[in-house]
């Protein structure tokens, strides 16, 4: 599990910790001693490493539960990572595919030492363990539909070494942007299946009736990283494609109700000034 979903989702447990015992009978164990029982298995392709889990989740020791996404109204995303130590979560989410469903059970003492850096609490037996109940919604890997998507609409741009992908698609005949100057946008951002989001050209001076470009100041960090480094890359007058990935855009949170957690942003813009 990520940090920080780990640092979120366990920052009440000292509060709720009851003295219940765990009970193990039908857990199976890996070699790493991560023990588990699949619940259900729906035969579909397992997660990788660098995929993305949703997923519907429960958790806690004994007959407390600490956590659930019932609680929250919807399934939250899990990148599937190295494990951090030996019999953690991270493993178990690589026996799932989209449709199955299964229980972990992890060590208290082992979440403290290699995730809080800090010991067992007090009102924790020695030997207790969590208990995860885990169902997956689906699996993405930006990376592989970023590659699909490129090679499916016969673009043969390189990725820079950040992952965006920049396509001109009409050279600017000013200068280059330079971080600090206050350059001028037009632009329409879209999801990868084409939703349109938000857009510049939407937007009518009332006065000249005209659209308005977006302006801001370049490297300052008054937008995604994406755009920063994206129109870096363009002179004045230059049109052309952004891909995003979720990284340098609005990652894991997303953005409103509009833009989903982990998405990757396509974004059409024309750098219309640069002073």
């Amino acid at each position: 599990m990520n940090k920080s979903l780990v640092l979120t989702t366990f920052a009440a447990i000292a509060l709720f910790t009851s003295a219940c015992d765990n009970k193990t009978t039908g857990f199976k164990q890996t070699e790493t001693g991560l023990e588990y029982s699949i619940v259900r298995d729906s035969g579909n392709t397992k997660a990788t490493l660098g995929d993305v889990v949703l997923v519907n989740l429960t958790y806690g020791i004994g007959d407390s539960m600490f956590f659930s996404t019932k609680q929250m109204g919807a399934p939250i995303p899990i990148p599937v990572s190295d494990p951090p130590f030996k019999g953690s979560f991270e493993e178990g989410l690589q026996l799932l595919g989209v449709g199955d469903s299964a229980a972990f059970q992890v060590s208290a003492d082992s979440v403290y030492k290699n995730i809080f850096m800090t010991p067992l609490p007090g009102n924790f037996k020695p030997g207790q363990k969590f208990t995860f109940h885990v169902g997956v919604v689906s699996i993405s890997n930006e990376s592989k539909d970023i590659a699909n998507f490129l090679k499916k609409n016969n673009i043969t741009t390189k990725p820079q070494p950040s992952g965006l992908v920049y396509i001109q698609e009409r050279p600017g005949t000013g200068a280059q942007a330079l971080a600090g100057q206050k350059v001028r946008v037009h632009y329409t951002g879209m999801l990868m299946n084409g939703m349109k989001f938000d857009s510049s050209l939407d937007r009518k001076d009332p006065k000249t009736g005209k659209a308005e470009p977006f302006q801001f100041t370049l490297g300052a960090r008054q937008v995604i990283p994406g755009w920063d480094e994206g129109i870096a890359l363009m002179k004045v007058g230059e049109k052309g494609k952004l891909i995003i990935p979720s990284k340098l855009g609005y990652g894991p949170r997303g953005a409103s109700d509009v833009i989903p957690p982990n998405a990757t942003l396509i974004f059409e813009v024309e750098l219309v000034g640069a002073e």
